[in-house]
């Protein structure tokens, strides 16, 4: 259950103790979302103007032409092979109908026919400043990952101590269980919808095995284009799953395995990394595991507890 305080033997709750206070001297050092956009960018491969865009690191699915100008008779600035990565900037259409996808390859720029490129991962991108939010206390990552998502998704900026406080006091009343505080996932799920005014659908789920996990969160963020939650450590935190890598597009077949994905945490100032930090699929295993609450009996009991886009 993310924000759920593990219970201490009476021997650690003095370090525990301790703790909290180190984490409260570090939170007030670090400024609020300071740290988060310089990083960020260095995850992302290309930006837009398009906050809700995803783009990114695309693959030629056969060999085609780099154009100087989205036509065909347009001066062809290179060849470029098949299964080779281009980062993917805009798209637009010619005079006959035809789509052009602009793409930076190796040195050049220019542009190709977007039939003949295909995202193995999609990640978000935003422009000038990060939606990341950071939670204002220790127990509040769903508030603030609740936030981060819904900027993502609806392009805005919105980040304060006071709306991280209305979301958490509304999502604790439809907590399924009454935990001693924090917020669970099908309570975060609704969320998402109240607090996008119903712009966006969203639903908690577990998944039985760890591969299945990564590739049904790959698949709804292809269905979506929306980030996904995910708990981490043992469910007692929330992160955000903004893209991923994969050996194929999930949108065009069944056929593959997801290699890495892109994350965002609420809590930089003590546990998290960098938003957009990229992990390995054997990487995020030790931090995304199976949700366990010592004193209920959940739904996402012994299982990977996701929050997931509905298509």
């Amino acid at each position: 259950m993310t924000g759920r305080t593990p219970r201490l033997h009476p021997l650690t709750r003095l370090a525990a103790v301790l703790s909290l206070v180190v984490v409260c001297v570090l939170w007030a050092s670090v400024p609020v979302l300071a740290v988060a956009a310089p990083t960020a960018a260095e995850a992302v491969t290309s930006r837009t103007t398009d906050a809700r865009a995803v783009s990114g690191r695309y693959y030629t699915q056969e060999a085609t032409a780099l154009h100087e100008h989205a036509r065909s008779g347009s001066t062809v600035l290179k060849q470029i092979d098949a299964q080779k990565p281009v980062d993917r900037l805009s798209v637009a259409t010619d005079d006959t109908g035809v789509s052009w996808t602009k793409v930076v390859a190796g040195s050049k720029r220019g542009w190709v026919r977007s039939a003949h490129i295909a995202p193995p991962h999609r990640e978000y991108v935003w422009n000038g400043k990060t939606p990341i939010n950071q939670q204002r206390t220790n127990y509040w990552c769903v508030p603030a990952t609740v936030q981060t998502m819904i900027n993502m998704a609806l392009d805005k900026y919105l980040d304060t101590y006071a709306r991280q406080k209305t979301i958490y006091e509304w999502a604790r009343k439809r907590n399924l269980f009454p935990y001693p505080r924090g917020i669970d996932p099908y309570a975060w799920s609704k969320a998402l919808v109240h607090f996008s005014k119903g712009q966006l659908a969203y639903e908690d789920h577990k998944a039985e095995t760890y591969k299945g996990a990564l590739r049904t969160a790959a698949r709804r963020m292809t269905a979506t284009d929306l980030p996904v939650g995910m708990l981490v450590h043992s469910g007692t935190h929330a992160w955000n799953m903004i893209g991923f890598k994969a050996t194929a597009d999930p949108s065009r077949t069944d056929d593959f395995r997801v290699l890495g994905a892109y994350i965002t945490g609420s809590f930089r100032a003590w546990t998290d990394p960098p938003p957009g930090t990229y992990y390995s699929a054997e990487a995020l295993r030790s931090r995304f595991n199976r949700d366990y609450e010592a004193d209920f009996e959940t739904p996402w009991e012994g299982g990977w507890a996701l929050v997931l886009p509905i298509p």
